[in-house]
């Protein structure tokens, strides 16, 4: 598990991290609110969601993993690790080892998304291919997963997500 001092390792200065979180977020909540209305046009369900805030200023010597939404329908709660990838769609994908090994033991799942497409990913899955590598980029432990392998299904209404070099700052 990586500690608080590898995240030193990134040189992005303090306005450009905040920027690309909240446009992280934001490009987030999109998925997950688009996610729910598909669910809700396809199937007639809805689900509520609750937004997790990680504790990035805590004194615990390892950041705690938590998941970025509790997706609740009918008073069952699911665990959601959001992923929106906005680049182009490499051969693989990386996932952080503690996030996959948090979601298997809780039950949780991953909503990965791109412009056009999205996927429910179980983290079960991904441990048994146990393709773990190291991953310079994330400074941390991954499992790696080719994207052909990723069971991909087309958004009903396309999310206008907010690519990383824009001006979003509201």
């Amino acid at each position: 598990m990586s500690d608080r001092y590898d995240y030193a390792k990134d040189v992005r200065t303090d306005e450009q991290f905040a920027r690309n979180l909240k446009i992280g977020k934001h490009n987030q909540k999109l998925a997950i609110e688009q996610f729910i209305i598909d669910k809700h046009i396809e199937k007639g369900v809805w689900y509520d969601y609750i937004e997790q805030e990680e504790d990035t200023e805590g004194v615990a010597q390892y950041w705690e993993f938590v998941p970025d939404y509790l997706l609740i329908h009918d008073n069952n709660i699911l665990q959601v690790e959001v992923k929106v990838q906005m680049g182009k769609l490499q051969d693989y994908t990386d996932f952080k080892s503690n996030q996959i090994e948090y979601l298997v033991k809780n039950n949780g799942i991953i909503l990965y998304a791109i412009k056009e497409h999205y996927a429910l990913i179980k983290p079960q899955g991904i441990k048994q291919i146990n393709n773990k590598v190291f991953s310079d980029k994330l400074n941390s432990w991954c499992y790696r997963i080719d994207t052909d392998t990723i069971n991909w299904k087309r958004w009903l209404h396309t999310p206008e997500f907010m690519n990383y070099e824009s001006k979003y700052t509201s």
